[in-house]
């Protein structure tokens, strides 16, 4: 049986949205979150078969690091039947450009028929980097950051695909699904991880890359010194998911959702990249 109702059920519950209203940051509101939310559940209909408690879990996860769920800036996805949140590419450059410290953060893959030159040269980098734009472009050899700060300077971080592989596989988890389905996505991440640990950023930022990272690696976002209001919300919605899943839904199979529901987001590939199977 489908957890999807359930989940749908207590996801629209006002309680829930009080939850909800206590993580958020104040200019995303609790509707807007649930709408969103609504739509991922609904587009990706793998999660409906995830344990609910942690569908919840991520969601309120997802909320407190000020992202939406839309496949765009955050993704929910499955390892071994659990429901974890995972920041995408422009989410995590979101969360860095909100540090304050931060201007731009642009992420690139490089192919090996595309034309890169990278130099250092009196303490400045300087690259170039021109994408072939017909025909095959080959397989990734690198992947590079941008990052531009606030007062002007800048910063580029460059990984090769080796150096990639062996980030990816520091964690032991040599099989995670992620990087199977969205190489290129975590690639990226990867090097934007990289490039936050040489330029200005905040502590928040710090633990949220953690988070992130421990997500990608090991298919787990378990933080022990979480706050105890973290660990509160996430009680008082688990103990709400556990009364939905053990009462009746009507209209199991109904695909209808309450309340005009927002327009899938023009950015496809990250769209696609959260429905993938």
């Amino acid at each position: 049986m489908s957890n999807l109702p359930a989940i749908r059920k207590t996801l629209m519950d006002p309680k829930s949205a009080g939850q909800l209203k206590l993580a958020l940051p104040n200019h995303i509101t609790p509707e807007k979150f649930q709408r969103v939310a609504l739509t991922a559940l609904n587009q990706n209909s793998y999660i409906a078969n995830c344990n609910p408690q942690s569908v919840m879990n991520a969601l309120v996860k997802c909320a407190q690091d000020g992202l939406l769920p839309d496949g765009r800036e955050a993704a929910l996805v499955p390892f071994k039947g659990t429901a974890q949140y995972m920041p995408m590419v422009y989410g995590v450059i979101k969360k860095m450009r909100n540090s304050g410290e931060v201007s731009t953060v642009n992420a690139y893959i490089v192919y090996e028929h595309d034309e890169f030159d990278y130099l250092i040269e009196n303490g400045e980098q300087r690259f170039t980097h021109r994408p072939k734009l017909s025909g095959e472009r080959g397989k990734p050899v690198m992947a590079y950051c941008v990052v531009k700060l606030k007062d002007g300077e800048h910063h580029v971080e460059v990984m090769t695909v080796d150096e990639i592989e062996k980030a990816r596989n520091a964690g032991g988890n040599k099989k995670s699904s992620p990087w199977d389905t969205w190489w290129d996505e975590m690639a990226k991440k990867t090097v934007i991880h990289r490039a936050a640990k040489r330029v200005p950023t905040s502590s928040d930022i710090e633990k949220f890359m953690n988070g992130d990272m421990r997500v990608t690696m090991t298919g787990r976002n378990e933080d022990d010194n979480a706050a105890e209001d973290t660990n509160d919300i996430i009680d008082n919605l688990n103990s709400e998911i556990l009364d939905a899943v053990h009462s009746e839904v009507e209209d199991e199979d109904d695909d209808t959702f309450p309340g005009d529901l927002p327009n899938q987001t023009e950015d496809n590939s990250y769209a696609e990249m959260a429905g993938a199977k």
